[in-house]
Parts: structure tokens; sequence; C-alpha cells
């Protein structure tokens, strides 16, 4: 990447089976506090949090609650899938068990990925398209919160993120890429 960005990119496909799930979620813990860098985890969880998961309603309460211990434990935020909701269909059945999560670091790097699914060919699972909307329809306006001056030392520290903000680059974009980074800073 341009900017030197280091990160994790984690693949993930799970088995069914209950004990090799949870020597996967055991081991991805490890390795996420092993290497304390930006995560991007995505792939087939083969399980499910919340009853809403499943068109049967069905919920397996072992399996979610270790499921949401691990994300949990790795401080990882999950991607809205926009669209739609389930990512697994086999006859009448539906599942969402295809998912994409980062930690607070890949998200403030990378504030505008968005998951998409893509239409099903031949397995019972959708793919899933992350990408970056801003590269696909330019930026979105800068938008201030008056919340934000009712904060003590507001204009100094806008003046900090400003100052410490992206001087690489020159004329519009550089104001532009600034307002970025103030922004990211705020969030």
């Amino acid at each position: 990447m341009q900017s030197g960005f280091i990160c994790a990119i984690v693949g993930v496909y799970a088995s069914c089976s209950m004990l090799e799930k949870w020597d996967l979620w055991k081991n991805l813990c490890i390795l996420k506090h092993a290497f304390p860098i930006p995560w991007l985890m995505v792939g087939d969880f083969n399980e499910t949090l919340n009853q809403i998961d499943r068109s049967s309603g069905y919920l397996h309460i072992k399996g979610s609650s270790a499921f949401r211990n691990f994300l949990d434990s790795c401080h990882l935020i999950e991607y809205q899938l926009a669209g739609s909701y389930f990512t697994w269909f086999r006859n009448r059945l539906m599942s969402k068990l295809d998912r994409a999560f980062s930690d607070e670091s890949f998200l403030l790097q990378f504030s505008n990925v968005m998951l998409h699914r893509l239409p099903r060919e031949m397995s019972y699972h959708c793919p899933l398209l992350v990408f970056d909307c801003l590269l696909e329809s330019g930026y979105s306006p800068f938008k201030f919160l008056d919340c934000w001056l009712q904060f003590p030392n507001f204009k100094n520290i806008i003046k900090g993120f400003w100052f410490d903000g992206c001087t690489a680059f020159l004329g519009r974009f550089r104001f532009i890429k600034k307002l970025s980074f103030v922004a990211a800073q705020l969030r």
C-alpha cells in the first residue's frame, strides 16, 4: 500500500465441529495479541451470534457465547452487511455465517470500508466483498458536529490534529486528506 500501512488480513474457514471452532478462536486470539497490528478478519465462521442469524431462529448458546467471547477478547467490531442479511442458503434454510470484523485501529485507518454480499454461484455460501466506498463514489463531505464545541480545549485539539495531519500532498488533495485525518482523530 502506498501509505506503508501494515496490517493483518485474516481469511477464516471455521469447522462445523464445536471443539475445532473453540481451538480456532483460541489460536486466533493468541495470534491477535502476539501481533498487535491492525486486523481485518473475513470468512465463514460457521457460527451465529443471535437468533435472527438463522431463519429457523435456532441459537446454539454455547457456540454463540464462545464466538462472542472470542470477538470481545480480540476487540473486534463487525462490519454490517449492506443490502442483505443472510449469507448461507440451503433449500428454505438461511443463516448469517459469513462475516467481516476488524479492530479499532484498522477501522480508523479505513473508516469507509463496506461489506457487500455477492451473488451465490456454486456454493451454499455467498461470497463477501470488502471495499472502500470512497474509491467507488468519491469523497464524502466533512460533517461537523456542534457537540464537539462543548469539549474542553477543542480548538487546541483541532489545531494539533490539523498541523500533525497529512503534509505529503499538494493543493486541494492535501486539504481533503487533512479533513479526513481530523475526522478520523475526532472519532
